[in-house]
């Protein structure tokens, strides 16, 4: 301290214009949030609405005939599948 109580005045002052200054920042910065927050609300009601789903493409029926001879294909397929593999694992 120097004489005169000089340095409680000075700190005081210091810290009262620091305190100002802090306040007008804060000030700043709320306005700045707001006004994001404000644009994106904004945004979020002017956004375009979702284009509705197209329905899903549906596959023409087969007849009996084409179910059996898929059918007769595909047991074919997984028979020869399950043969190599068991020549392929035998082979180990």
């Amino acid at each position: 301290m120097t004489v005169g109580g000089h340095m409680t005045i000075d700190r005081k002052r210091l810290l009262g214009l620091a305190l100002e200054s802090l306040l007008n920042e804060r000030s700043r910065i709320d306005a700045e949030i707001q006004a994001v927050t404000a644009e994106l609300k904004g945004a979020a009601k002017s956004a375009p609405a979702k284009a509705p789903k197209k329905p899903a493409k549906r596959r023409p029926k087969l007849s009996a005939a084409e179910r059996k001879t898929r059918s007769d294909r595909m047991k074919k397929y997984w028979a020869d599948r399950k043969k190599k593999q068991r020549q392929t694992a035998g082979k180990k």
